[in-house]
């Protein structure tokens, strides 16, 4: 089963257009259009968390809009690119 460090999860996703906000025991990341626009699309890392696998990983998969586990592996190890992320969840209408 596929895991991965929470640090190399946030990397990623800001790579995609996501914006960080810390808080006492999560870090709350939200997506941010091509025009600097917050969106509804948005996942939490835990402080608690160092690796994330199984269920909380289909749960972040859920959150951000995606259907599979290669979209999810996609988004993190970083062939889907921000622009192509977008126009999947434009497509979805989830943007």
């Amino acid at each position: 089963m596929t895991s991965y460090k929470a640090s190399e999860i946030i990397k990623a996703l800001k790579k995609k257009g996501f914006q960080n906000t810390p808080s006492k025991h999560h870090i709350l990341l939200y997506l941010f259009d091509d025009d600097g626009i917050q969106t509804s699309i948005h996942t939490w890392i835990s402080h608690d968390h160092k690796e994330y696998s199984g269920n909380l990983l289909g749960e972040m998969k859920r959150e951000l809009g995606l259907q599979t586990s290669e979209e999810l592996d996609g988004i993190i190890k970083c062939p889907l690119k921000y622009p192509q992320y977008i126009q999947l969840l434009r497509e979805r209408e989830l943007i």
